[in-house]
């Protein structure tokens, strides 16, 4: 089980999205890589936590890091000396020794939030092979937390087909739109292949293992409370949606596959419907 800072107070106001992801990061964790970094807020929460955090702003568009930059540094008074700032699109120019310094804690957690599927396995993609070429990985703790505007399933297979294990799950809704944020830990030492980007049919990549584990609980009464009926719903019908807007191009062998996950989630659906009429 992974200790996060979900009790760690900050004194800044997110979203509810970021809110959560900054729940999620490990307590561990006094390095963040916040990758797509836009105005800097997440960060600026982050090193508020702790004066011994620091941060590695990445983002491909100057203005935002720009202002991202005067946000920490002139708005919130925080060190330079705590903070480094990327004009690139990944991870590339996140050099593994500036978070194994000894004085930054224990672990690392990198945040890529906010873009898509592709997107997303692209930089990490681009990063694994850069440090598979160099034979060198980290030392430490490297945990991952993602959140994709779509086909996060796509990137759930990613993960799993590279042996990254998922190790909390949290549904949200923000601004009338449903978010899955994923936490990961990745284990570089057990890399051995780079798949192709590819669709998957596989409920555990459509819904993530945590959210799956819940709708397949049986026993209503005794039902977990870790997710809320509703947004839990809101959540699947999305998916199917992407489920069935994606069957139009597969082949037929994989529209065989998919038209039975479909089914799946459809009745999962309609035992949550249920459940919710129960309450």
């Amino acid at each position: 089980m992974v200790t996060t800072k979900t009790e760690r107070n900050h004194k800044i106001k997110l979203s509810k999205r970021l809110e959560t992801i900054l729940e999620l990061v490990p307590e561990s964790c006094n390095f963040l890589v916040d990758v797509g970094c836009d105005h800097g807020l997440l960060s600026d929460a982050f090193l508020r936590l702790n004066n011994e955090n620091k941060a590695l702003l990445i983002d491909l568009r100057e203005k935002p890091l720009e202002k991202a930059k005067h946000n920490l540094i002139v708005k919130s008074k925080h060190s330079s000396e705590r903070l480094r700032f990327s004009l690139s699109s990944g991870l590339l120019d996140w050099n593994v020794n500036d978070s194994q310094d000894d004085s930054l804690g224990d672990a690392t957690c990198i945040v890529i939030a906010g873009l898509g599927a592709k997107e997303i396995i692209n930089i990490l993609a681009e990063k694994l092979d850069q440090l598979r070429r160099a034979n060198f990985y980290p030392e430490m703790d490297v945990y991952l937390i993602i959140q994709a505007m779509r086909n996060q399933e796509n990137i759930r297979l990613f993960m799993r087909e590279n042996n990254f294990p998922m190790l909390e799950q949290v549904i949200i809704e923000d601004k009338d739109f449903v978010y899955s944020v994923d936490l990961y830990r990745m284990n570089f030492s057990e890399i051995d292949s780079y798949p192709e980007l590819k669709s998957s049919n596989n409920l555990v990549d459509f819904l993530g293992e945590n959210l799956l584990e819940f709708l397949q609980e049986t026993n209503f009464t005794n039902k977990s409370k870790k997710y809320d009926n509703n947004i839990a719903q809101k959540y699947l019908e999305r998916q199917i949606r992407i489920a069935v807007k994606e069957s139009q191009s597969l082949s037929e062998s994989l529209l065989e596959e998919r038209m039975k996950m479909i089914d799946m989630m459809k009745s999962y659906l309609k035992d949550n419907r249920e459940e919710m009429e129960l309450d």
